[in-house]
């Protein structure tokens, strides 16, 4: 493949709107699985130690909310726990320039567009042969 070859693709695909990359299933997964890769890389030991400092707060202060957790050792699960839920409910920014340097991984958003152009100009088969009277005596098609 030639650079200009290259270059078309992706101008063409900073052409596209994002919505079409969200609603490809391929592409949504990539985009969805690098926004979490990142948001768990960022944030997943700022939750843990938030949640150990509650801990904390909560013994220091006498609550026995959290108690179980205290003594838990799957700690971790629980402030797993709140980072999805924290994951859940943010504003997820989907960054494009995966596929601007990796064109490739796009190439199912046009590979979909070109079998649908090829179904829709495609004739239909019509069998001219059959007749299609009805017979109201054996009540079918000749």
């Amino acid at each position: 493949m030639s650079d200009y070859e290259s270059y078309d693709e992706v101008d063409e695909l900073k052409n596209l709107d994002p919505e079409v990359f969200l609603n490809h299933p391929e592409t949504a997964e990539i985009l969805n699985t690098i926004c979490y890769d990142n948001f768990e890389n960022k944030m997943k030991h700022i939750i843990e130690h938030f949640y150990a400092d509650v801990l904390n707060d909560c013994n220091n202060e006498y609550f026995n909310i959290l108690e179980k957790d205290k003594y838990n050792d799957t700690t971790n699960n629980a402030s797993y726990e709140l980072f999805l839920i924290v994951y859940k409910y943010i504003s997820k920014n989907h960054d494009l320039n995966i596929f601007y340097e990796n064109p490739e991984l796009a190439n199912c958003l046009f590979k979909e567009e070109e079998e649908s152009i090829v179904e829709k100009n495609k004739p239909k088969n019509i069998d001219k042969t059959k007749s299609r009277i009805f017979d109201w005596k054996q009540k079918t098609y000749k």
